[in-house]
């Protein structure tokens, strides 16, 4: 393990050059990051003298927030989030309205950002998802239905076009199911949950909610049999593939605990 010693000899080897290029660096300080666990008090350390150096790099304050986001600790994250955004917000915009949405639960902050993201073009998306996805999420989540399935209509249909519909992320056709869903059309939502477990087969969460779709049509015995499918699922860890899971769980995401109160009603 690297010592606060050789932090001290290291942060004055780079402060002789900061007259020069200080970005770089607070940057290359920072570059034994790859050595050091977020999780670990020298993450914080190496980090704070990085900043000492050149306090305006973007990466510097990401970097800074991620273990507070994973941690739970929110406030401190958005604090290092935001100075990320005010020194590039083309690159740390996106991520802060994602941040919004999938850990904070901040509907309308997210979907004030990603429509900045949009109208400005900080890129195209994030996660392996397009922003009209999260806005079609956001949407959902803030019970605006229309607006759900317009962006995230829009999100498929473009992915239809340019690629196939074999293209399309199981998780997007899982939400446009969920937004049936939740306006009670379940016919179109088992046809949407059944495209995502063709992408995913054996997706609880997707089975879950194709069952209470079904429950509500009176077909009992076969949301019963998705049921069980569905804790076998989760036996076998199957679980949501997003980058975050580990961390925060994705809208309408299920555990064992629902299955089991949903079998006891059936």
């Amino acid at each position: 393990m690297r010592t606060l010693f050789l932090s001290a000899a290291l942060l004055l080897t780079y402060a002789a050059n900061a007259q020069k290029n200080l970005a770089d660096s607070a940057r290359n300080f920072f570059s034994v990051r790859s050595d050091i666990s977020y999780c670990s008090p020298e993450w914080q350390i190496y980090i704070d003298s990085a900043l000492a150096i050149d306090s305006t790099v973007a990466t510097l304050w990401q970097w800074k927030g991620m273990p507070y986001f994973k941690n739970g600790d929110y406030a401190e994250a958005f604090r290092c989030y935001d100075k990320a955004v005010r020194y590039d917000s083309v690159r740390y915009l996106p991520l802060l309205a994602f941040m919004k949405l999938i850990f904070l639960k901040d509907n309308e902050g997210a979907i004030a950002d990603f429509l900045v993201c949009k109208q400005r073009g900080y890129g195209v998306g994030l996660m392996d998802h397009s922003y009209d996805f999260f806005l079609g999420l956001a949407y959902k989540e803030a019970r605006e239905f229309a607006l759900a399935e317009k962006y995230l209509g829009a999100s498929v249909d473009k992915c239809i076009k340019q690629k196939g519909e074999n293209w399309v992320n199981y998780n997007e056709w899982f939400y446009m199911g969920m937004i049936c869903l939740q306006q009670g059309k379940d016919g179109q939502a088992i046809m949407y949950f059944d495209k995502c477990l063709k992408e995913y087969p054996g997706y609880p969460t997707a089975l879950y909610h194709k069952a209470m779709a079904l429950k509500h049509t009176g077909k009992k015995p076969e949301a019963q049999q998705l049921l069980q499918r569905a804790s076998q699922g989760i036996d076998k860890g199957m679980r949501s593939a997003e980058d975050s899971d580990p961390y925060v769980n994705y809208p309408d995401t299920i555990h064992q605990q629902d299955i089991d109160a949903a079998m006891a009603i059936l």
